[in-house]
């Protein structure tokens, strides 16, 4: 209904109805009118906040069936039009693939799937194997969702073995408790690339600060880019490509050398893919 009425506003009217309601989405309503913080402070570790993502599973679960159901297309093409960096997915999916192979791919944090739809929807033929890992509560409500589509699959640990072409994971890395950890169990699947998006990043110290923006504060890494950097190098993959998205949270309140206004996109592929490799 709503994209149906801002469609009848006159062209300029409507660029900026749609900006509102892109800033909406990622500030809230009252961020148009009070500047209120998205974060507040400086930890050394999750143990130092009291809760954690899990606190908010339900409203995790209402957000991720609302972005499955928020797909648009766009009108001349009639082809499906991705936001906040969801193209870059796709493509790396499309550099990947090769003929007549699936092309197993594991997203950490893939909610109900929206980044599997974007795939499918966005390559002429997807070839794909595609496991989810995310909360229980998420995961369960997703199965329904795709219980006729047997190329994705969702579980709420991150596997205990096995190989993956494409590591990915979307706002993620950032809620729990050791990423590098993390990190590092990807690169035990042996994938051919890493592609991390939209998790704040800085060239200092890491260090834990409390997102406000649900209701209830839970903990969120903001990672070091050279740590990350040299933990990967360490497991034989090389960063190969890095951008920042102009999200501008509200960090006025935080020292200098700590205002991570943004979020970052890392595409790390293992050396040989580096070397041009057909293997």
């Amino acid at each position: 209904m709503l994209d149906r009425l801002l469609d009848r506003l006159p062209w300029g009217a409507r660029k900026l109805a749609r900006r509102l309601e892109a800033f909406v989405q990622v500030h809230g309503v009252t961020a148009l009118f009070v500047a209120k913080p998205t974060f507040r402070g400086i930890y050394a570790s999750f143990a130092d906040v009291p809760n954690n993502i899990g606190a908010i599973e339900r409203e995790l679960v209402d957000a991720a069936l609302g972005n499955l159901r928020a797909e648009r297309l766009d009108t001349a093409t009639r082809l499906p039009l991705l936001d906040q960096h969801r193209e870059l997915l796709p493509m790396a999916v499309a550099l990947l693939a090769k003929p007549g192979r699936t092309l197993d791919v594991l997203d950490f944090g893939g909610a109900a799937g929206v980044d599997f739809r974007n795939v499918r929807n966005a390559l002429p033929a997807p070839d794909v194997s595609y496991c989810i890992v995310d909360l229980p509560e998420v995961c369960e409500a997703a199965r329904a969702k795709w219980s006729s589509e047997p190329r994705i699959s969702f579980q709420s640990a991150i596997p205990e073995e096995g190989r993956f072409d494409l590591v990915h994971s979307w706002s993620a890395i950032q809620y729990v408790p050791d990423p590098l950890w993390l990190l590092r169990r990807f690169t035990d699947y042996r994938p051919r690339a890493i592609l991390l998006i939209g998790s704040p990043f800085t060239v200092g110290k890491a260090f834990v600060r409390e997102q406000l923006n649900r209701s209830v504060p839970f903990p969120q890494w903001v990672l070091s880019l050279p740590e990350v950097k040299k933990c990967l190098a360490s497991r034989g993959y090389t960063l190969a490509l890095h951008a920042v998205h102009e999200h501008d949270y509200n960090v006025d309140g935080y020292p200098p050398e700590c205002r991570v206004p943004n979020s970052t996109s890392l595409l790390f592929l293992a050396d040989g893919e580096t070397r041009g490799s057909a293997n």
